[in-house]
Formats: C-alpha cells, sequence, structure tokens
C-alpha cells in the first residue's frame, strides 16, 4: 500500500480547475451582493413572519410554552429560514449568474456521502474530549432534561434542521463565494474575504466568539482549497450546531472564553490534519 501524501500543497489542483470554471461566467460584484441578499433574504423573511406572528399566536393561545416544544419550534423556524434562504440562493444565482458550476465540488467529482458522515463523527468526538477538559456535568444535567421518547424526537429534528443550516453556509460561502473570487483573485485573497464576510454574518459573538467563528471559517475555507469540496466542512459544520444545541442549548457565542477558544482551535487543528490524511490516501 503506497504512503499518503499529505505533504501535497493546500490550493490543489482541483480546486484551480474549479475556479476556472467561473472565468467565462458573469460575476460582477454586484451581482454577487445581490445573490447574497437574495440568501440573506430568505432567512430574515421567515425569521421576521416567525416572531411576529406565529410566536405571539401561540402565546396567547396556550401561554407560556413548554421547553420542550420551545425547542422544538425554535429548530422548526431555522430549518425553514435557511431552507428558504438556500431557495433565494440558487434562483438568484441562476438568474444573475446563468448556468453555474457546481456548489458542492468541481465538476465531474462525485458526492461522497462517508465523508460528509465521517467528518461529522470526528467532529462529534473532538468536541466531547473538549466537554470533558472542563467536566461534564452539564451534558449530564441536559440529558435528564427529557426522556429517551423526546430525545428521540428532538435529535430527529436536530438532525434535519442543522444539516439544512450548516450545509446552506457551506454552499453559500465556501460552495459559491469561494471559487468564484477565487476565480478573480488569489485563492488567498478568496479565503480572506469570504472569512470575513461570513464572520460579519455572525454579529454579536464576543471577542473570543468571533474569533471563533473567523477559525471556523478560515480552516473550512483551507479545507475546501484543497479538498475542492465542501463535503468535510458539510459535515463538521452539521456536526458541530447540531451538537452546541442539543448539548449547551442556552450557551451563546459571546459566552465563549480564551479556554473554549484554544480548545477549539485545537480541535480545528486535529480535524484539518485527518482531512488532509485521508483526501491524500484517495491521490
Amino acid at each position: 500500500m503506497s504512503t499518503p501524501n499529505v505533504s501535497e500543497p493546500i490550493v490543489s489542483s482541483h480546486f484551480r480547475r474549479w475556479a476556472e470554471e467561473w472565468r467565462d461566467k458573469p460575476a460582477d460584484w454586484w451581482r454577487v451582493v445581490l445573490v447574497l441578499l437574495a440568501y440573506l433574504g430568505g432567512l430574515v423573511l421567515v425569521i421576521l413572519l416567525a416572531n411576529l406572528l406565529l410566536v405571539p399566536a401561540l402565546k396567547s393561545s396556550f401561554g407560556t410554552v413548554p421547553s420542550f416544544y420551545k425547542e422544538l419550534l425554535e429548530m422548526s423556524i431555522l430549518g425553514l429560514s435557511f431552507a428558504l434562504g438556500s431557495w433565494g440562493l440558487l434562483r438568484a444565482r441562476r438568474a444573475l449568474h446563468g448556468a453555474m458550476p457546481s456548489l458542492w465540488a468541481v465538476s465531474g467529482a462525485k458526492v461522497r456521502w462517508a465523508d460528509v458522515v465521517l467528518s461529522g463523527l470526528v467532529w462529534w468526538v473532538l468536541f466531547l474530549l473538549a466537554a470533558a477538559v472542563t467536566g461534564l456535568d452539564d451534558i449530564r444535567d441536559r440529558i435528564m432534561t427529557y426522556d429517551i421518547a423526546q430525545w428521540a424526537l428532538v435529535a430527529v429534528i436536530a438532525l434535519v434542521t442543522f444539516s439544512i443550516q450548516a450545509t446552506s453556509e457551506e454552499l453559500a460561502f465556501r460552495g459559491y463565494l469561494l471559487p468564484l473570487l477565487a476565480s478573480r483573485a488569489s485563492p488567498i485573497i478568496a479565503v480572506l474575504v469570504s472569512t470575513t464576510i461570513f464572520t460579519v454574518g455572525h454579529p454579536g459573538s464576543g471577542v473570543y466568539g468571533t474569533i471563533g467563528v473567523a477559525a471556523f471559517a478560515l480552516v473550512f475555507s483551507l479545507c475546501v482549497l484543497h479538498t475542492a469540496t465542501v463535503s468535510y466542512a458539510a459535515g463538521a459544520h452539521v456536526a458541530n450546531n447540531m451538537a452546541m444545541f442539543l448539548l449547551f442549548p442556552t450557551v451563546e457565542n459571546d459566552a465563549a472564553t480564551l479556554l473554549d477558544l484554544t480548545q477549539l482551535i485545537v480541535a480545528l487543528i486535529i480535524w484539518f490534519l485527518w482531512v488532509r490524511y485521508r483526501h491524500a490516501r484517495r491521490h
């Protein structure tokens, strides 16, 4: 068996070919802005309608909504908002750019669902190891909140919700924006711009939380440069958001500490090294 070549350049020839697919497409800056606004518009529309109409109606009809049903409602609203945002992204992209390259990977590449699932499992392991450093009492208390049947329903809806939410972000920022920008500028500039826009899109995260969001975007972007697919990033993104919501639903980014940031960066480095190794075994 040959030894995997893990020393290959970060920017793969496959990603450069993906960027080349954008060379002859109309990609003026205003087109890009309108596509991203269409994506954002879908998110905001559902959230506004839910908070202005649905949530008040439920509260007036049922009084205080139990936490279990509140969580299911929050996830449903989140899933619908990103589903509509993704629809807006796809429609605007076709209207403003014409027939487009794939948002998932370079043309001709197969969607490897095993990479998505394994990436998510690796991230779950790293997440739980990091949580164990600061103690598992909060996770234990959280697990005791619901019975098995309730957890089964929450887990299924969470999987659907965060598969839509996290994957849509990967397709928008790493599948659409990154190769498009790389077709007009250097890959490094493309990474910096897409990382900045992604980070700005997560306001109110505090100092360490903002750095953490930027670290996520940076490493996920480097992963896409190396593999020319969003498969690995999508798997880890879905797993991370599911883990945070299921195990730490009340924790926000602005509560992140220096220890949290350090653990995140270590986990991202380990995860990226795993991606490089797995990807190298195929090449």
